[in-house]
């Protein structure tokens, strides 16, 4: 059975602490410009249509989804410490030390 990926753009994005209201979450993409003017320059104008999306796609910015901040860190991972415990339990077979 085929099973589709998720359409949710939101679902590959990591997650984040926003340094200015403390809200933990994913971002949201912001473009400058504006989409009704695009497509104008693509209908009527098919010259300037792809350097306006140029330029749109080049200024895009992650902001807070709650306070519109571009102030934020990413939220590390909780399993992260536990992994590393395993690695340090786990012998590293490359480095033995041989006796004769």
């Amino acid at each position: 059975m085929h099973y589709a990926k998720p359409r949710n753009a939101m679902a590959n994005k990591p997650l984040v602490k926003c340094k200015f209201c403390g809200n933990t979450g994913r971002t949201k993409t912001v473009w400058r410009g504006s989409k009704t003017f695009e497509r104008f320059l693509w209908l009527t104008l098919l010259i300037p249509g792809p350097f306006y999306t140029y330029w749109r796609w080049r200024g895009r910015k992650e902001l807070c989804n709650y306070c519109e901040s571009d102030n934020f860190e990413p939220v590390a991972d909780v399993a992260l410490p536990a992994k590393v415990a395993e690695a340090e339990k786990t012998p590293d077979l490359g480095h033995e030390e041989h006796r004769f």
